[in-house]
């Protein structure tokens, strides 16, 4: 199979909108791929916000340093391939699919479930072996105890923050969305928290497990690789992935998308530009708190367009712009991300991952993207 063909299997596969509660299909799936996950060494990472950037800086600061460093990230913006890397360079469509293709292979032969994540999380568990990286930057998609990626025994583990999110499928409170992250806490190994997670439920499984909590209520990232004891370079530190305060123009790009992580950004645009109006280009996932992100943004923007891109996990633009119209702010529907503001006025681009990448087409970001 090649590169077009193995993805167009993937995701029909579907990614599962309530994810597995349980690691069944990846303890079924990695002895028929030879464990994989038993041939590199890791760095996991879960979190509410702040997860993927971390991931960046850490693998940032031990590939300057010298260190073969690969890191797994979701979800991706423009390509597949953004999901999987080794220092600056993302996997080539030869290696994704000779990777999916070994395991569609072993899953047809020995008539093996396997959700979307996990064969992708299987895909990056391969490739790094073969690569004989150093470390992984390992990054969760959802929860902790019962994701795909929680079935590696790390150096370390870091959980960067908790807030309410995903409170269908993680828990309705902040401590029971804690106990899930809490699930990639191993015995014996250290685990690095942040100021958001409550110790209320960290310490007791530490404790049980053996297992130092290092709190954190700064810079994790930097904590995490001092406990790490390894060579960094500190200038990985300052570097930030794609749509995080990415600023493009007068365009910020940020996929803030829950309460804490777009008060924060809102806080960090004040600061740094304290007397300009803001204008916000919105859309919004399924299966989030809809109504109290508007409510966080909308006593700080001048106007929402909500933006009218079709995909499978983002809610009708008409449907947003309805709610925002009923909590009283300005609102309005577009295609075009091409918003006329005064030339001194930002536009904010934040909501969801998932627009993401035609955002960045019609702003002429010169992406790597896949032509499916």
């Amino acid at each position: 199979m090649n590169y077009r063909q193995c993805l167009k299997r993937l995701f029909e596969t579907g990614r599962a909108r309530i994810p597995k509660n349980d690691l069944v299909n990846m303890q079924r799936l990695l002895p028929h791929l030879d464990h994989p996950e038993k041939k590199s060494q890791f760095i996991h990472i879960a979190g509410s916000n702040g997860k993927g950037t971390a991931a960046f800086q850490i693998a940032e600061s031990l590939h300057l340093a010298g260190h073969k460093v690969g890191l797994f990230t979701s979800p991706h913006i423009s390509s597949f391939r953004e999901r999987i890397r080794i220092g600056t360079s993302l996997i080539t469509e030869e290696q994704v699919a000779t990777q999916l293709t070994r395991i569609f292979t072993t899953i047809d032969q020995h008539n093996l479930e396997a959700t979307f994540f996990e064969i992708v999380t299987c895909c990056a568990f391969l490739f790094f072996a073969d690569q004989n990286v150093n470390v992984v930057i390992l990054e969760t998609g959802l929860g902790g105890r019962a994701d795909a990626t929680n079935v590696v025994h790390p150096l370390i583990s870091v959980i960067t923050s908790i807030s309410l999110e995903h409170t269908e499928i993680l828990g309705d409170t902040v401590e029971e969305i804690a106990f899930e992250k809490a699930g990639i806490i191993k015995p014996q190994t250290p685990v690095v928290i942040g100021k958001s997670v409550p110790r209320s439920v960290i310490d007791p499984i530490a404790k049980k497990l053996n297992s130092r909590v290092i709190y954190c209520p700064d810079d994790i990232a930097r904590c995490a690789l001092e406990n790490l004891h390894w060579p960094y370079d500190s200038a990985g530190l300052s570097m930030r992935p794609s749509c995080r305060f990415e600023e493009f123009g007068h365009y910020i790009l940020d996929i803030a998308h829950n309460p804490d992580s777009c008060r924060r950004l809102i806080s960090i645009i004040q600061d740094k530009y304290p007397k300009r109006k803001i204008h916000c280009l919105f859309s919004f996932s399924k299966q989030q708190s809809l109504t109290s992100v508007l409510q966080t943004l909308g006593p700080h923007v001048e106007q929402f367009v909500m933006l009218d891109f079709h995909h499978e996990r983002i809610l009708p633009a008409k449907t947003v712009h309805d709610q925002a119209s009923k909590l009283g702010f300005v609102s309005s529907c577009s295609k075009k991300v091409d918003l006329k503001v005064d030339s001194d006025d930002l536009v904010l681009v934040c909501g969801s991952f998932y627009m993401m990448n035609e955002v960045r087409n019609q702003l002429g970001l010169n992406d790597v993207r896949d032509s499916l």
